[in-house]
């Protein structure tokens, strides 16, 4: 085994820490269906590497962030036509990847979450529930994850605790929440 690339989702830290340490190279890429792979993070040293960035388009492939902040991707892979309802619709170039990025000033990428999981508060603020995820640091939950109400209006969250569980712990856990 030479090297990995983890794609679809997000890599946690945990895992991309343990999976080099143990000596296997692994990067964080980004690819969709209807675009094929166009990028990872593939610095040599283990100090430069970025378990959350996707690195920086390959040759073959551009990218640009739209004015709503989504990935934008234009290449010789992206898909040329695609149907959505049973419409032919034809790519005009940049493809749309419904994904919220930022760019460093290495020119790298960062994947922030997905558009459609965007929750519009009653102040009118667009909350990203994977950038809250991270903003949480859970005493003795198991699992926990943020996401958007049934009519994204507002966050949810939702945690996955061990039955054993103690008062103490409990209430440490709110505590952490609340913050």
């Amino acid at each position: 085994l030479k090297v990995c690339i983890s794609g679809g989702s997000a890599i946690k830290e945990s895992a991309f820490t343990l999976m080099n340490a143990l000596g296997y190279t692994i990067f964080n890429g980004y690819g969709m269906t209807e675009i094929g792979i166009t990028s990872a993070d593939i610095a040599v040293k283990p100090k430069k590497k970025s378990y959350d960035s996707i690195g920086a388009p390959f040759p073959s492939s551009e990218y640009s962030i739209s004015e709503r902040g989504t990935l934008l991707i234009k290449g010789g892979t992206v898909c040329k036509k695609m149907i959505i309802d049973g419409v032919a619709e034809e790519n005009s170039g940049w493809f749309d990847s419904g994904d919220l990025a930022r760019a460093d000033e290495k020119g790298r990428y960062f994947i922030l979450g997905r558009e459609s999981d965007l929750v519009f508060s009653d102040n009118g603020e667009n909350l990203n529930p994977n950038l809250c995820e991270e903003a949480y640091d859970l005493p003795h939950a198991v699992n926990f994850s943020v996401v958007g109400d049934e009519k994204n209006e507002r966050l949810v969250l939702v945690a996955e605790v061990p039955n054993d569980l103690t008062d103490t712990q409990k209430e440490e856990l709110i505590a952490a929440i609340n913050a």
